[in-house]
C-alpha cells in the first residue's frame, strides 16, 4: 500500500517498474535488478556461440595438419605379395617415413619401399648394403664386406628349412647377380626376407637412392599387428 500524502512512496506495475511518489509527482524508473536479468538472457547463446566457433578453427587447423603430415611426412602403403614373408604379409598396411632419408641415407637392415620404373609400382624390401659394399650370396648366407650377415629377422624361417633338409635361399631362384662386386655411389643392395620368392636386387640391380620412397615404420592394419617396424 503507497499513502499519497508521505514524501517518498514506491509502487510497482506489471511492466516491472517502479512508480516512485517524490516531491508531489509521480516518477518511472526501470526495476535495476530486472535490467540487469534482462540484460544477460543474451550472454549464455552468445557464449557458446563462440565457443563452437572457436572449436571449429581448432579442428580445421587440425585437418590442416593432418593432412600436411601426410602428404609431406609419411605415406601409407600396401604389402602386396608374400617377398616379405614371414615379418609381412600380402594386404598389411604400413606408415612409410618420407622424411627420414632426407636427412640420411639409408642403413644396412631397414626396410625400405623404393620405386621401380620398370615395374611401374613400388616394392617393399629390405637393405642388405650400401655403397662401397661388397656382397655375396653363398647357400643361406649373405656376406657382406667378406662377413655372414646376422640375419635374425629370418632365423627361424631358416632354420626351419634346415630342418626339412632344403635350403631357405632356393637355389633355384636367379642368384646370378650377386657376385662380389661393390655397391655403387648413390644405391643400395636389396633383397626380400622370403629368399626364394622374391624380386630384388637379384634380379632388377641395385636400387638408386632416388628411388626410394622412404623407411617402413609402422604397421596399422590389420589391428592385430598394430605395431612399430624393427629394423
Amino acid at each position: 500500500m503507497c499513502v499519497y500524502t508521505s514524501p517518498f512512496c514506491i509502487s510497482k506495475n506489471r511492466y516491472n517498474a517502479k512508480a516512485i511518489y517524490r516531491e508531489g509527482r509521480w516518477v518511472m524508473e526501470k526495476d535495476q535488478h530486472q535490467e540487469a536479468i534482462e540484460t544477460n538472457v543474451g550472454k549464455p547463446a552468445k557464449k557458446a556461440k563462440n565457443e563452437l566457433v572457436e572449436w571449429l578453427k581448432a579442428l580445421l587447423i587440425a585437418l590442416v595438419l593432418v593432412v600436411l603430415i601426410r602428404w609431406l611426412l609419411f605415406k601409407p602403403f600396401i604389402v602386396q605379395g608374400p617377398s616379405m614373408e614371414p615379418n609381412f604379409v600380402s594386404n598389411q598396411k604400413l606408415i612409410v617415413n618420407e622424411i627420414l632419408y632426407d636427412i640420411r641415407k639409408p642403413e644396412r637392415g631397414e626396410v625400405i619401399v623404393f620405386h621401380v620404373p620398370d615395374e611401374g609400382r613400388d616394392f617393399i624390401k629390405r637393405v642388405i648394403a650400401v655403397a662401397g659394399d661388397t656382397v655375396k650370396v653363398e647357400g643361406d648366407k649373405v656376406l657382406v664386406n667378406g662377413e655372414p650377415v646376422n640375419e635374425t629377422y629370418i632365423q627361424e624361417a631358416i632354420d626351419q628349412a634346415h630342418a626339412e633338409n632344403r635350403l631357405y635361399n632356393n637355389t633355384d631362384f636367379p642368384n646370378s647377380f650377386v657376385q662380389d662386386g661393390v655397391v655403387p655411389e648413390g644405391h643400395v643392395f636389396v633383397m626380400g626376407d622370403n629368399r626364394s620368392n622374391s624380386t630384388d636386387s637379384r634380379m632388377i640391380g641395385y636400387v638408386p637412392l632416388g628411388d626410394i620412397i622412404g623407411r617402413a615404420d609402422l604397421i596399422f592394419w590389420p589391428i592385430k599387428d598394430i605395431g612399430l617396424i624393427n629394423h
